[in-house]
């Protein structure tokens, strides 16, 4: 409504020459079509893709039009034009997956949800339409073909998300957001297991930091089941949701999102709220990265990202895959009136030519579960010299054993390509255990993968930890040494085979000789070190290690000399004096005997 009355003040804008949107990412192509302004300051935007074809519906201000990608023009004759009202404003249009034929429109000015009915590419069957209460920002269809709107209430302004009846359009609020979504409605999704994900905007005019919440489909299914057939309170709130990213997460506010799987992970795009970038997020990792960059503003303008409609298919740098993106992109003048838009689309680059072979330059030497790490890899022509003409590179496992996530698919400029952030996962019941990693160039099947040797992987513990230590001996002076195995989260390790690893000591600080035996096997996670001495005098700092875990230290222990002691024996110095000069030629010989054994 904002957006509207402020559309309404603007006077009308002359188009300038088209401007570029995106700086195109490194094994990718993003080329910029330029569409006329309608006749009015609103925006284009609510694009979708055509399920059943190659081309691209979007809304162009008075018409749902469709954009041929053939010729990358639009199409001359409307599927749709919105009838005139306060507005007309489309934020949002979505095909419907369960009848591919039939588009989901959404006219905030009007209230109005449109059903469009096709029977050809750019002629309707039939139409027909529902009145909604509400300001609806974004749609989004579930798994089972249901339908969710994010909207603020045209009377209260109050956020939610509604379930909208496919037949009548019309909606029942199932989920109140209003403490969420303090600043209005923002971007919803579904993922591939129907969880549902619900971005809070930013402050007006910001473009960060954003929030995301999920609610699980067990819990929306159960919400909806239990929704009456009239309007009612809403069963969801925001305590029912998970806060997945979170302020301290530094995620940039979410202006329209998507997911897609690749290389078996679900990732989620979304456009940068203020401006014109698209970045993609791991959410299970919490890892947040810049898919395209935004080209900066002509002087006098601010650029906006107004749509994001993402087509299945390989969409991987480098790979020529028939996936692609669009986003409307646009900019407006200090006075809020439109000057120029534009259809983005975004395609994977073919693969470069020459390349002969993949190398693998760098790897850790060894792997700790659920902690990232690096591998370098170089893209090779015949010459065996990394390539500088683009590359892209996939890293997998060789193997079920694991699996390994993150952004495991990069590209670079050059033939050298760090694919960063990766994490291997598994069961700490399988581990330890020894792993290999491949990586192939991205859209060059007959090169042959390059993989490393084995490289150790270690469960995530997080240290050994004394239990028992004494705090003073003396010289040559046997004590005994306890140490535990914990996990991540302090707890002693009892089962599995880091229970059993075996626990070194040594010194870290101070000088002389640890003696006795100093690597034990531990028993339930506990290892029980008997018969140890030092043999020098000061203060001495053991540590616990294990291989593949944090090492543990000691508190210092104070070693003295045997003479320091006068008050456990009742003798005299000269007494004492004496019982050294006696006992020195055995003790002198005890200790060669140890030397002799290290």
């Amino acid at each position: 409504m904002f957006r509207l009355l402020l559309g309404a003040l603007c006077a009308f804008a002359a188009t300038l020459a088209a401007q570029p949107y995106f700086v195109a990412s490194p094994g990718y192509n993003a080329a910029e079509h330029t569409i006329a302004n309608p006749p009015s300051t609103t925006f284009i935007g609510g694009a979708d893709w055509d399920p059943t074809g190659p081309d691209l519906y979007y809304w162009d201000g008075t018409n749902i039009r469709r954009f041929n990608t053939s010729t990358n023009t639009p199409a001359v004759t409307p599927l749709f034009t919105v009838p005139v009202s306060f507005g007309p404003y489309v934020d949002v249009m979505k095909f419907d997956p369960s009848t591919p034929t039939d588009l989901i429109v959404s006219d905030s000015g009007a209230f109005k949800l449109y059903r469009l009915r096709r029977n050809g590419l750019d002629t309707l069957a039939s139409q027909s339409s529902g009145t909604v209460n509400l300001y609806i920002y974004d749609l989004a269809f579930d798994a089972q073909g249901r339908l969710l709107a994010s909207a603020s209430d045209a009377t209260t302004y109050t956020s939610g998300i509604y379930l909208i009846d496919p037949v009548t359009l019309t909606e029942r609020l199932l989920i109140d957001t209003a403490l969420y979504n303090i600043n209005g409605s923002g971007p919803i999704t579904f993922d591939a297991a129907g969880n549902l994900y619900v971005a809070a905007p930013p402050v007006f005019g910001s473009s960060g930091p954003g929030e995301l919440l999920r609610f699980e489909r067990s819990v929306i299914d159960n919400a909806i089941a239990s929704l009456p057939p009239t309007p009612s309170s809403a069963p969801l709130d925001d305590a029912d949701g998970t806060l997945v990213v979170s302020v301290a997460d530094n995620f940039y506010g979410m202006g329209r999102m998507a997911f897609r799987v690749e290389d078996g992970q679900e990732v989620l795009y979304y456009t940068v709220s203020g401006g014109t970038s698209i970045r993609r997020a791991n959410l299970t990792l919490r890892q947040d990265a810049l898919f395209m960059q935004g080209a900066a503003a002509q002087t006098g303008l601010s650029n906006f990202n107004s749509a994001l409609a993402l087509r299945t298919g390989e969409y991987s740098p480098h790979s020529g895959g028939n996936g692609r993106m669009a986003a409307i992109v646009g900019a407006q003048n200090s006075s809020w009136a439109i000057v120029n838009h534009a259809i983005a689309l975004i395609d994977p680059a073919s693969a470069p030519s020459g390349v002969a072979s993949v190398a693998i330059t760098q790897t850790p030497a060894f792997i700790r579960n659920g902690v990232p790490f690096d591998v370098t890899v170089e893209v090779r022509n015949g010459s065996s010299t990394p390539i500088t003409s683009g590359a892209a590179a996939r890293l997998s496992l060789v193997g079920t054993m694991g699996v390994l996530m993150g952004f495991t698919t990069q590209a670079a400029s050059s033939g050298t390509i760090v694919i960063s952030g990766v994490v291997f996962a598994a069961l700490d019941s399988q581990l330890p255990a020894q792993v290999q990693l491949r990586a192939e160039a991205v859209g060059l099947p007959a090169i042959a993968a390059a993989i490393t040797p084995n490289l150790p992987a270690y469960p995530l513990l997080g240290a050994t930890a004394f239990v028992s230590a004494p705090a003073s001996v003396t010289v040559d002076q046997t004590f005994v040494v306890t140490v535990e195995i914990l996990d991540n989260f302090g707890q002693r390790v009892t089962t599995g085979s880091s229970a059993s690893a075996t626990v070194a000591l040594n010194i870290f600080s101070g000088s002389g000789a640890l003696l006795g035996t100093t690597s034990v096997a531990a028993v339930n996670g506990l290892a029980t070190f008997s018969g140890l001495a030092l043999d020098t005098a000061g203060s001495i700092v053991l540590r616990a290690n294990v291989t593949g875990l944090n090492a543990g230290l000691g508190t210092p222990i104070t070693v003295k000399t045997l003479d320091a002691d006068t008050g456990s024996s009742g003798c005299s110095t000269g007494e004492n004096a004496g019982w050294l000069a006696l006992a020195l030629p055995l003790l002198l010989a005890l200790r060669l005997r140890r030397v002799a054994k290290r």
